[in-house]
C-alpha cells in the first residue's frame, strides 16, 4: 500500500510541476459525493484543457456503545481518496461548459472493531479490516460559471476499480488467536458513489 501511495503522490507532484510551466487558468474549491464525502479539488491549465487534482475525504470518526452487562463495543473508520487526471472542456454558451477526461484513483479505507465482555472474564475481540483501491476513472460532467468566478460542476465517473486488503481478527476466550483473512477483487461501471458535485473559484 505504501508504494501505491508513494507513486500516486510522484506522479502528482511531476502533473502538478508541468501544469505550472503554461498556466492561464485556475481553480480551487470543494467537491461533494453523496452529500456526506467532501473533499478538496483543485485545477490548473487553459479554458480548453486542465489538469485535475482531487482528494476526497471520507467520514471517519469513533463510536463506543456500552452495555449493562460491562461489555462494550468499540468501532473506529477512516478512508479517503486521491484523483488526478486530465480533462478537455467545450464551450456550450457564455456559461455552460461540456467537460470530459479521465482520472487515476487510489484510495485507502480502514475499519476497525473491539469488542470488550464482562470485567469478569476479561474476553476481548478485535477486528480490523484495511483495504486499498486503484484504477481509472471516466470524466463526464457539466460546469456553470457565475461572473466568470463561481464554477459550479456536475460529473459522473464511470470506471474500473481494483482493491486488494486484509482482515486481521485477534481473539481471547481462555486463549488468544489471530487470524489474517486476505481480501481482493474488482469493480466497474457507473453508480451513486460515482458522481461529483463541485464549487469552486476560479483565477
Amino acid at each position: 500500500m505504501k508504494k501505491v501511495l508513494f507513486t500516486t503522490l510522484a506522479v502528482a507532484f511531476s502533473l502538478l510541476v508541468m501544469a505550472q510551466e503554461k498556466t492561464k487558468q485556475k481553480e480551487v474549491g470543494l467537491s461533494f459525493s453523496n452529500l456526506d464525502e467532501f473533499g478538496i479539488t483543485y485545477k490548473v491549465g487553459t479554458q480548453k484543457a486542465m489538469w485535475r487534482f482531487n482528494t476526497l475525504l471520507l467520514t471517519g470518526g469513533k463510536t463506543t456503545m456500552k452495555y449493562p452487562e460491562q461489555a462494550k463495543v468499540i468501532n473506529n473508520n477512516f478512508g479517503f481518496d486521491l484523483m488526478v487526471g486530465r480533462e478537455y472542456r467545450t464551450s456550450i454558451d457564455d456559461n455552460f461548459e461540456f467537460r470530459c477526461g479521465f482520472d487515476i484513483v487510489y484510495g485507502y479505507s480502514s475499519v476497525k472493531r473491539e469488542d470488550k465482555t464482562s470485567l469478569d472474564t476479561q474476553d476481548w475481540m478485535t477486528t480490523k479490516k484495511s483495504t486499498s483501491k486503484y484504477g481509472f476513472n471516466f470524466v463526464l460532467g457539466f460546469n456553470y460559471t457565475i461572473n466568470h468566478k463561481l464554477v459550479l460542476g456536475a460529473e459522473v465517473l464511470p470506471g474500473i476499480n481494483f482493491q486488494d486488503g486484509e482482515v486481521k481478527e485477534s481473539y481471547n476466550y481462555g486463549n488468544i488467536n489471530d487470524e489474517t483473512t486476505d481480501i481482493s477483487g474488482f469493480n466497474y461501471g457507473l453508480k451513486n458513489s460515482y458522481a461529483l458535485l463541485t464549487i469552486a473559484y476560479r483565477f
